[in-house]
């Protein structure tokens, strides 16, 4: 292409990243070319290699670029400057950030409980923002698995198999524990905590304490908990890990990748705060129970 142009090699090089993308039902591969700067004493300019390639590739049939591996060029995808995520998709970014800024401070909110009045109130709190937590999570990885990985066909089968192998897992562990009579009254605030974690384990860290105590059976309560965990270390690492590397390799990077990603480092933060905060909780309250019984 350098000498086609004609421009010193140097002046472009590229990264070896690539992608497959669909234009027209018809699959075809995106790779980037990268503009080095000029030096001052050349004739040719960043922006005028810019246009020159654009012409090069639209008008091939009618350029040089028609002979050689350059005619294996899309003339219909062309040349295109890279898009800046946060340019290409403000605005779905925007009220993203913002519906999850308001949910948050709903969930700090209804982790202060209240008066007895309100406890139902602050539970119905509890579960929405949770579960709009999990259920946002859930919905783009599931999308980013069996849609966007296909931009990169090496992240396919990884990604798939980290959202399936967990989910079959839970639901299992969900028949185990309704076979052992692990659940207590299904009410409906159970069942939708239930719901909630089939895919996402880790959901079970967000919910208030008193309510999965009351959910489970007390021989199931450290079993929900350490699958919780599980859930992180097994299915949320490896999908955070495979989500950056797609971030990496991936040329042109979309809305939905992107807020698999703001979800995933997320979730991983916030349930594993709320599972050590409780680990201490729970330590506490054994020492001084501990020291009670001391002194009787």
């Amino acid at each position: 292409m350098s000498y086609k142009l004609p421009v010193r090699s140097e002046l472009l090089t590229t990264d070896g990243n690539y992608q497959y993308i669909s234009i027209n039902y018809v699959k075809t591969i995106q790779f980037s070319i990268r503009v080095n700067k000029t030096v001052p004493n050349d004739k040719t300019t960043v922006p005028g290699i810019v246009s020159d390639l654009k012409y090069l590739i639209k008008y091939k049939t009618i350029t040089t670029f028609a002979d050689g591996l350059t005619n294996d060029l899309d003339e219909a995808c062309g040349f295109k400057p890279k898009g800046d995520i946060f340019g290409d998709y403000k605005n779905q970014i925007i009220p993203f950030f913002a519906i999850a800024a308001v949910n948050f401070v709903l969930y700090t909110f209804s982790q202060f409980g209240g008066k007895t009045e309100s406890e139902d109130l602050i539970l119905m709190i509890n579960i929405a923002t949770s579960g709009l937590f999990s259920a946002t999570h859930s919905s783009f990885s599931s999308i980013f698995a069996f849609s966007d990985a296909s931009s990169y066909p090496q992240f396919i089968l990884p990604s798939q198999i980290f959202w399936i192998t967990p989910l079959v897992i839970n639901i299992i562990m969900f028949i185990y524990i309704m076979c052992r009579g692990g659940y207590n009254e299904l009410k409906l605030t159970n069942i939708i905590v239930i719901l909630l974690t089939l895919y996402n384990s880790e959901a079970i860290l967000l919910i208030n304490k008193d309510k999965i105590e009351k959910l489970f059976n007390k021989n199931f309560n450290a079993t929900a908990k350490y699958r919780a965990f599980a859930d992180i270390l097994l299915k949320s690492i490896p999908q955070l890990v495979i989500q950056i590397l797609y971030y990496k390799l991936i040329v042109t990077y979309s809305i939905i990748p992107f807020f698999t990603l703001c979800t995933t480092i997320f979730m991983i933060f916030l349930t594993t705060v709320r599972g050590i905060l409780d680990l201490f909780t729970e330590g506490k309250n054994n020492e001084e129970e501990e020291k009670k019984d001391e002194g009787k």
